[in-house]
């Protein structure tokens, strides 16, 4: 009985398993092969998804508990549905480019029951499982030689959590194995050139069904790669393993960014922007351009965010953006300072990000967000996008997003521009890399002559919709410190 039910008792990775998480699931935009989605919701992989069990085929002896299990998957994506199971349209995929999944893992044999004619085992997962999601342009999966699957370009993986337990049952009246597959990973990275929003998605899910024989999913390998590329290693089908049909889809799983409250200074190298007495001390940070000048935005910033440090109506803190040359020009924006007419302040400011990076100084988080309004002065060789403003009279909206992390690091250089470890555009949202410098973002509105609310002083006529100047980067000299409130700073 043992030796029929040995045929079917391989597949744990994909059976029944535990949650691990309350099932927030990820919904948004799916990328690939110049075209989109919105609304993607349930990533449904090819009905042919091959699994294979190694040593654990017909020949191989019995197995027993404790018996340790390497399991091995593929599989390619066939449709994309939305949150009520409707298809999504792709017109691309699986003609002009592909999206493929790999699984390997360990697992462990932890109970063996006969039931009649059918055998029931059941699994534990190990710790140190892995899947890798990849985007191909070359659309060149083949199920038959185990090819294609594990090459292109990662747009996500993670580790698969131990101490997950499932179960596989055998007939050995009809030779026929049936298994029924929840499991759930831990997700490292995701590429949000290709989800997005990719924030917040902590999580994998993987449900499916396994049968035996495998039919159409058999194949001779797994995980046949292009040259240099491939993260596991190739293997070859041997007359001792077991190969499975695996017919599967997945979800993400998502979790909301922790925020709180916190407040932030900016500036210069020797004090780190923050006086004695806790304010802003007037030196700024920076973001130099390299080449020609006419090319890049080269800009300094200073200020707090959060401090009750202003006179009313400016009662969280101040800030200073110079934009100093290159295709936007130059000019002063102020929101909150004593040179800023009233009715400039910041007005919301949120932290997230749990956690800080070393050697920053202590802090909850990471990163923080604040907007508020603001006015220009001093503008010189403005470009058409700020051709309606008006310095001292136009009230602007805007956002910075800034990121305290490894102070300007690397030298004082910035990371290169594909360097995944460090995005371009920062990482709001996510959790940030404490190997990167320091980032800023700055984002300014189209300008209103402004209309107040006469109880509250605010302006209530913003423009919150049109962007006339935008700039980021990682800090090149300067530092940004995230803080603790005071018991001041929550007045």
């Amino acid at each position: 009985m043992k030796r029929k039910f040995l045929l079917m008792c391989a597949l744990g990775l994909f059976f029944l398993a535990s949650a691990a998480w309350a099932d927030d699931f990820w919904v948004g935009t799916l990328s690939g092969g110049g075209e989109s989605v919105e609304n993607a919701f349930n990533f449904d992989w090819a009905s042919s998804g091959s699994g294979v069990a190694e040593n654990v085929g017909p020949v191989a002896g019995p197995l027993e508990l404790g018996d340790i299990i390497t399991f091995r998957f593929q599989s390619f994506l066939t449709h994309v549905n939305d949150p009520n199971g409707q298809p999504l349209i792709l017109d691309g995929l699986g003609s002009h480019y592909e999206f493929t999944v790999v699984a390997q893992i360990d697992e462990v044999v932890v109970d063996l029951v006969e039931l009649g004619s059918s055998t029931v085992a059941t699994f534990e997962t190990l710790p140190g499982g892995l899947f890798y999601i990849y985007y191909d342009e070359n659309n060149n999966a083949k199920v038959s030689e185990g090819s294609g699957f594990d090459d292109g370009i990662v747009v996500a993986y993670g580790v698969i959590m131990g101490g997950q337990e499932s179960v596989f049952s055998f007939n050995s009246d009809t030779s026929i194995g049936l298994g029924a597959s929840v499991i759930y990973g831990d997700v490292t990275w995701v590429n949000s050139e290709f989800f997005d929003p990719s924030s917040n998605i902590v999580g994998w899910r993987f449900e499916g069904t396994q049968h035996y024989p495998p039919l159409e999913s058999n194949t001779s390998a797994f995980f046949i790669s292009s040259p240099g590329e491939g993260n596991f290693e190739e293997y070859v089908v041997q007359e001792t393993d077991l190969v499975l049909k695996v017919d599967g889809s997945s979800k993400f799983v998502v979790e909301e960014v922790e925020a709180g409250a916190c407040r932030v200074t900016g500036g210069g190298h020797s004090t780190s922007g923050e006086a004695p007495d806790g304010e802003w001390d007037e030196t700024f940070a920076e973001v130099k351009a390299t080449g020609n000048p006419n090319w890049y935005n080269t800009y300094q910033f200073g200020g707090q965010a959060g401090a009750n440090t202003a006179m009313q109506p400016q009662p969280k803190g101040q800030w200073t953006h110079h934009q100093q040359r290159g295709p936007d020009g130059s000019f002063i924006f102020h929101a909150g300072t004593a040179s800023a007419p009233p009715g400039t302040e910041i007005t919301m400011i949120e932290c997230s990000d749990p956690g800080n990076c070393l050697p920053a100084r202590p802090a909850e988080f990471k990163q923080i967000d604040f907007n508020g309004v603001g006015t220009f002065r001093n503008i010189r060789n403005a470009p058409p996008s700020l051709a309606h403003v008006v310095p001292g009279e136009t009230y602007h909206y805007f956002e910075v997003h800034i990121e305290d992390l490894g102070e300007p690091g690397r030298s004082g250089k910035q990371p290169d521009a594909d360097d995944i470890l460090c995005p371009p555009e920062g990482s709001p949202g996510e959790i940030a890399n404490c190997e990167c410098p320091d980032f800023y973002r700055i984002t300014i509105y189209q300008g209103v002559i402004p209309e107040f609310d006469p109880a509250t002083g605010k302006v209530t006529n913003l423009n919150t919709e049109d962007v006339v100047y935008d700039v980021y980067g990682y800090l090149t000299g300067g530092n940004l410190q995230i803080h603790p409130p005071t018991g001041f700073d929550m007045q």
